[in-house]
């Protein structure tokens, strides 16, 4: 996705939750990926954030 860092902050921002450290987060995409309509990535787009929100906030809760 390409707002995933974005969503994610604003999604933290208002529940309260700690955001992304820097370096934190790290999306690895190829380099010229132009096939997004053929697959559907718009639509994962939405899922992709949700579960890295999701294992954000279980890390949150769980704690160093």
């Amino acid at each position: 996705s390409p707002t995933l860092a974005k969503d994610t902050s604003r999604y933290t921002s208002a529940h309260g939750f700690q955001d992304f450290r820097p370096g934190q987060l790290t999306e690895v995409t190829p380099a010229e990926y132009t096939d997004v309509d053929d697959c559907g990535g718009n639509i994962w787009y939405s899922e992709e954030t949700m579960d890295v929100q999701a294992v954000h906030n279980i890390a949150l809760l769980e704690g160093p």
